[in-house]
């Protein structure tokens, strides 16, 4: 609106104009304050598969019941047809509310994709059976059966990477590989977008051109190759976006009419109203943002060769995308603009031909020699890309920016790109070190505070320490897996690397593994493989370890908590306190730390059972903070415990456990003695702030239980 305001300004548009510009954007706006759910529903009797869900090698269900959608999960690995009916008493899973201080918000993904809930069926299909389908359900019949045969036809795995580059279907490719794209800042030329469109409009009118054909001639072959790619990328609801917008544009030039801008906006609305979540989806908002400025930015490279063209579109792509790419993901791109200008071309002139001319092998001939040589191709682009994506640092983590500096940085952001129009390298230069002075202001970190953080990892353990001022961190447990099913994105990947990535955070000093069991160590060795951990403190008496387990932390310092029973940072000392019992328990074997931040000491217990918290007592002379054992099960938290004076006491235990822990018998205990309990189930994540004169409690769920403690 800022900006808006601005333009408004210098164009001298009327004021009423502009008043309903504002009161368009408010009354729509409220659409999405005005908490609506759509589906009270807590159960349906019934639902039809209208098309397949790819995940990672394994594929689930789109349901739909009336007008609703909805995810569906079977056990059985028999795949039932599209169009399937299938009829019963299924239970809806609501979307859950986000637990943890992130900004992934499933109920949100869920929307954006226009889906209610999810379904889990059991092995029971005996009520299911095929029905007519509709023309939808038959047009995502057609994306399974060109998947069988793309899959079919070559033993080679680039199969993989057409499927990925024809339907956006990225179920045999592996994630180290998508994470290599978006290192590389070239993840949009791999999902289909319209880049492709971009690029391939580009590409075709600089051929056509060679033929000296009349620009008639070659607006009307662009237009037909175009309609062709949508044939193909049917399935795509971006290729589709960006597709018509491209037509229209250039049906619309035969005509001496450029109305470039009320068409793109034409689509935006469209989509708008037939689903406005679409508005929050991070490739919909790079999509128009990028699309706007080359439009209005076009004068300026128009009369430009090709390649010089596709310099300055990628610079002013980049430029434009900065604050969308901070507020998404967290993260600047240091070599993104040279990244794209080594494989645009490449993709351009080699990757979308290859697709290209595979498709029309696919229902024609595909020859030994021509399959050979496309293994050959993508095999080198793959292997180019996983290199380049792990040569060098990439991308440059950058913590949440308050919303403030994002309205400033989107200011200069538009003013960087104007001054970029103007070809004045001085000016460019200059707005460019604004921009850095103020992006380095938004995550220059001013606190001195030391960082508590009990994550919200359901039925488990998982606390970080970070120190704020030396850039320390600390992760002690990481909680389980506990997937629903296999394919459901990973835990870690939901709660402790995205804390990490919003807040700044780069590397581990330190993971302590209190013991063995899966909710206390289930995810460490994968988030070993996402960030590095520089130190590994762990007991090797522990019945449960074994040395392959270690072997899996091999970039890391392993400490042995029966060699190490003192670990000292900057400001941050942890003590192991159970250095006393030997048991082969595996419970009974955690490490209990005494954690001293600022003076403050926290006992952070483990599993240890109650017969063994007498002689760990012994040991520990000050108690402010007590992480309560074994997730507040009645087989810890004694009496002796109790008795000792502190202020908080701290359970992570998951919602709806089937252990039922708290168990009652331990917080009536602690409530006897007037301890404040503070738990996952109910508060979410919580973050507890130290600072040298107290504390204070930030509660994801309970913002009511917020205080501080001198």
């Amino acid at each position: 609106m800022v900006i808006i305001t601005y333009i408004v300004f210098i164009q001298r548009i009327s004021y009423i104009v502009y008043t309903l510009i504002l009161i368009s954007v408010i009354i729509s706006s409220t659409y999405f304050y005005s908490n609506r759910d759509t589906f009270k529903e807590e159960t349906i009797d019934y639902f039809t598969i209208s098309d397949y869900k790819y995940n990672n090698d394994t594929i689930s269900y789109i349901g739909e019941y009336e007008n609703y959608r909805f995810y569906v999960y079977m056990e059985n690995e028999a795949l039932l047809p599209i169009g399937t009916m299938c009829n019963g008493d299924f239970e809806v899973v609501k979307p859950n509310i986000e637990r943890n201080f992130i900004k992934r918000n499933q109920a949100l993904s869920m929307k954006i994709s226009n889906v209610v809930g999810s379904i889990y069926v059991k092995d029971d299909r005996s009520n299911c059976s095929e029905t007519k389908k509709t023309v939808k359900m038959k047009i995502n019949n057609l994306k399974y059966k060109y998947t069988e045969k793309v899959l079919k036809i070559s033993n080679y795995p680039y199969t993989g990477d057409i499927l990925m580059l024809s339907i956006g279907n990225k179920m045999m490719l592996d994630s180290q590989f998508f994470s290599a794209l978006q290192k590389l800042g070239i993840y949009h030329l791999y999902v289909i977008s319209g880049t492709h469109v971009a690029y391939i409009t580009m590409v075709l009118i600089f051929l056509f051109t060679r033929f000296r054909l009349p620009i008639e001639y070659v607006k009307a072959l662009v237009v037909i190759c175009l309609l062709i790619f949508l044939m193909i990328n049917i399935f795509s609801p971006s290729v589709l976006r960006a597709v018509l917008m491209a037509v229209l544009l250039i049906i619309t030039s035969y005509f001496n009419k450029k109305p470039y801008l009320a068409i793109i906006s034409l689509t935006a609305i469209i989509q708008f109203v037939i689903h406005p979540y679409i508005i929050f989806h991070a490739g919909f908002q790079l999509s128009y943002v990028t699309t706007f400025t080359i439009i209005l930015s076009r004068h300026f490279f128009n009369d430009r060769q090709p390649f010089i063209q596709m310099i300055i579109v990628t610079v002013i792509c980049e430029v434009c995308t900065i604050v969308l790419i901070l507020f998404h993901f967290n993260e600047v791109s240091i070599s993104g603009i040279v990244m794209n200008l080594i494989f645009g071309p490449i993709f351009s002139f080699v990757i979308f031909p290859s697709v290209f001319i595979f498709n029309m092998s696919l229902f024609t001939y595909l020859p030994e020699c021509f399959d050979y040589l496309l293994h050959l191709i993508f095999s080198t682009n793959t292997s180019l890309i996983l290199y380049l994506g792990n040569v060098i640092e990439h991308r440059l983590p950058i913590k949440n920016i308050s919303s403030i500096f994002i309205v400033i940085l989107a200011i200069i952001s538009y003013f960087h790109i104007r001054t970029v129009l103007t070809k004045s390298l001085k000016k460019i230069i200059r707005m460019t070190l604004i921009f850095i002075v103020f992006l380095l202001l938004s995550s220059f970190n001013f606190k001195d505070d030391i960082k508590f953080v009990m994550v919200d990892v359901g039925q488990g353990d998982a606390f970080l320490i970070i120190d704020e001022k030396y850039n320390q961190t600390i992760l002690v447990d990481t909680g389980g897996k506990f997937y629903r099913n296999d394919y459901e994105i990973r835990l870690a990947e939901k709660t402790i690397l995205p804390y990490l990535k919003e807040n700044g955070i780069r590397k581990i000093d330190l993971l302590v593994i209190s013991h063995m069991d899966n909710d206390h160590m289930g995810e460490a060795t994968y988030i070993s493989s996402k960030l590095p951990i520089k130190n590994v403190y762990i007991n090797p008496r522990d019945e449960k370890l074994t040395e392959g387990y270690l072997k899996q932390f091999s970039e890391s310092n392993i400490l042995y908590s029966t060699e190490v029973s003192e670990l000292k940072f900057k400001r941050i000392t942890l003590k192991n306190v159970n250095t006393i019992i030997h048991t082969n328990n595996s419970n009974d074997q955690s490490i209990v730390l005494d954690v001293n931040l600022f003076d403050y000491h926290i006992l952070m217990l483990g599993d240890l059972s109650v017969e063994y918290e007498e002689e760990i007592l012994k040991n520990v002379n000050k108690i402010d903070i007590v992480k309560i054992g074994h997730h507040g099960s009645n087989t810890s938290t004694g009496v002796d415990l109790v008795e000792r004076e502190f202020n908080l006491a701290l359970i992570s235990s998951g919602v709806n456990n089937s252990y039922g822990h708290p168990h009652k018998e331990v917080t009536d205990l602690l409530t006897k003695y007037n301890k404040e309990i503070v738990s996952t189930k109910e508060s979410g994540m919580v973050e507890i702030t130290f600072k040298k004169n107290g504390y204070c409690t930030k509660h994801k769920l309970r913002k009511i239980e917020n205080r501080c403690y001198k």
